[in-house]
């Protein structure tokens, strides 16, 4: 469920359900610089042990470290196309 919207800024979501990870919550954020946009992307949950939460982690860092970089390549397709004549 997304809980924060604000195009080009932040964005915000939740998994809803009652299993093994609970209460995600996470929040990604582009700050624009003079060399380019920052990507920040932050959450946390509770687990029903420690070792499905070292698992979940494990496959979060390697999703997330895809989709951002996927992400910024998007990105800098989309600028170089508007930068053309």
């Amino acid at each position: 469920m997304t809980t924060i919207h604000e195009p080009g800024r932040r964005h915000g979501y939740t998994m809803l359900g009652d299993g093994a990870i609970r209460d995600y919550h996470a929040e990604v954020s582009f700050d624009k610089g003079r060399n380019g946009t920052r990507i920040q992307w932050s959450g946390r949950y509770h687990t029903t042990s420690y070792f499905i939460g070292a698992a979940y982690w494990l496959m979060l860092r390697s999703i997330l470290g895809t989709f951002a970089k996927n992400l910024a390549k998007v990105a800098e397709r989309r600028d170089m196309a508007m930068r053309s004549p």
